[in-house]
């Protein structure tokens, strides 16, 4: 191979680059999610932005299966991976109260939100997963649109607060209703709770309502 040749072979893989890793938005890694490859496989992965299992009808469904194959597995190739299930997941993929993975969680890293703050657990997204072109300043997720039957594509988006393992509802009872689970769920919701006391504010809504069971009632 001679000079000229070498020069334009090197060129090429400088632009190939640019071009992949701007198209897919690559991101910084928490610890939790170490490595690329625990999503994406960098030589050819099936899926869109080079995810590690095939496309599915819809980008958040094909995240869902990703997050799947570790966090929901008879045998994780991540042992120490939280085993959980998707919100309302009993009701299927195909129903607008089925909240999946990437409506909540953004898996590169913990984002901050608008007060300054971090969230934890991945809680909030920048990158809109209904509009992977859209991007926000501060973490957000998107509210179910009850009206519309709808939370994927019409549903607002809003401030989400997570800064504490018991940040999932602040019983202030008035807007913005902006920790995790009062995103969805106001007042209304809550009517079998004391909003005054200790049985939602500052309490982790898990200890009834756990992750590993799409967050079902005990």
């Amino acid at each position: 191979m001679n000079v000229k040749t070498s020069r334009i072979l090197i060129a090429l893989n400088f632009v190939f680059s640019a071009v992949l890793f701007t198209a897919i938005n690559a991101f910084a890694l928490s610890d939790g999610h170490a490595t690329c490859n625990y999503c994406h496989d960098l030589h050819g992965g099936p899926g869109n932005n080079l995810l590690n299992q095939p496309n599915q009808s819809d980008h958040v469904l094909l995240v869902e299966v990703v997050c799947s194959n570790c966090h929901d597995a008879v045998d994780p190739p991540i042992a120490t991976a939280p085993q959980v299930v998707s919100h309302n997941f009993d009701r299927g993929n195909d129903d607008w109260r089925y909240i999946s993975c990437r409506e909540c969680h953004d898996p590169h890293d913990n984002q901050n939100n608008a007060g300054g703050g971090t969230n934890l657990k991945m809680v909030g997204f920048k990158l809109d997963p209904a509009d992977l072109t859209s991007g926000f300043a501060a973490a957000q997720i998107r509210r179910i649109d009850s009206a519309n039957q709808s939370h994927t594509d019409t549903g607002t988006v809003t401030d989400v607060y997570f800064e504490t393992a018991t940040d999932f509802v602040d019983g202030s009872q008035v807007a913005p209703y902006d920790r995790i689970c009062e995103v969805c769920h106001r007042d209304e919701d809550f009517a079998s709770h004391s909003w005054g006391g200790n049985d939602v504010v500052g309490r982790d809504c898990q200890d009834c309502h756990a992750h590993s069971d799409g967050f079902d009632r005990w």
